[in-house]
Formats: structure tokens, C-alpha cells, sequence
């Protein structure tokens, strides 16, 4: 029997993650399936496009440590009687970051009064290509909305 350990790709790092409509959250993978960009890269542009509007320099280094994408066991739409209300009808996109980049953001998200979730999804439909926002129906009307 195994013993469980931490992967190596995992050592010294956190998860940066948010939970939002799944449309928008397809509309990364497909970005990330155009072979340009990694989802670490996608939203550590996403996080550095929100500080950015805070007038402030970006916190995470845009950059891919993983070139094996993950195209099985993508995260899905959470729907159930067991799911809070908040992340019911939502998917979930995250990256692992190093510690002192997770710590830095968390650090200016004190600061400012801002859930790190919400730098993601305010830079989340800035940073994907907008023909694959319209190809998964993803528009901010209907981001109002919800």
C-alpha cells in the first residue's frame, strides 16, 4: 500500500480557484485547448488584469510549470441537494501557485477589502478571447442576471 505523499508538482505550492457560471469556465478550457495558454497562465492573467484595477503591479508571475494539459476529470457544473447555494449550477477553475505568490495575493486581498475569487472572475472575461466567450454563450448580460 502506498503511502500518501505530496506530488512534486505540488510541493510549496496553494490552489487559487473560483467557482462561476459554466460557460465561462468552458470558455477558458477552450482557450487552453488553443495550445497558447495553460490555466495557471489564465488565471494568474485573470488575478494581475483585477489587481491591475486596483492601480497596482501584478502579484503572480504569468508562467506554465505543468506542459501536460489536463483534458480528463475537468471540473463539471455542480448541481444537488447537497451543494451549498453558492457553488450550486457552478464550476470550478484553480491552479497551484508557489506559497509566496498564494501569500501575496492573500496579503492584498486583506488590504483592498476583495475575496480573491472575485479578482479571478473580474479578470476571467477580459482575458479570454471574446469569439470564445460568444462560442459558449458566455456574455455579461448574463452574468448580470445571475
Amino acid at each position: 500500500m502506498r503511502t500518501p505523499t505530496t506530488p512534486p508538482s505540488r510541493l510549496n505550492k496553494k490552489q487559487i480557484g473560483a467557482w462561476d457560471d459554466p460557460s465561462l469556465i468552458q470558455a477558458a478550457h477552450l482557450f487552453q485547448d488553443t495550445g497558447k495558454i495553460s490555466i495557471q497562465e489564465i488565471i494568474a492573467e485573470a488575478v494581475n488584469y483585477g489587481v491591475g484595477m486596483y492601480g497596482r503591479k501584478p502579484i503572480l508571475k504569468v508562467s506554465r510549470d505543468r506542459f501536460v494539459k489536463r483534458k480528463k476529470s475537468r471540473a463539471g457544473t455542480n448541481e444537488g441537494d447537497k451543494m451549498p447555494t453558492c457553488r450550486n449550477g457552478k464550476a470550478r477553475i484553480a491552479a497551484w501557485f508557489d506559497n509566496k505568490d498564494k501569500d501575496a495575493l492573500v496579503d492584498f486581498c486583506k488590504e483592498v477589502g476583495i475575496k480573491q475569487e472575485a479578482l479571478i472572475l473580474m479578470g476571467l472575461p477580459n482575458v479570454i478571447p471574446q469569439d470564445l466567450l460568444e462560442k459558449t454563450g458566455y456574455t455579461l448580460k448574463t452574468k448580470k442576471a445571475a
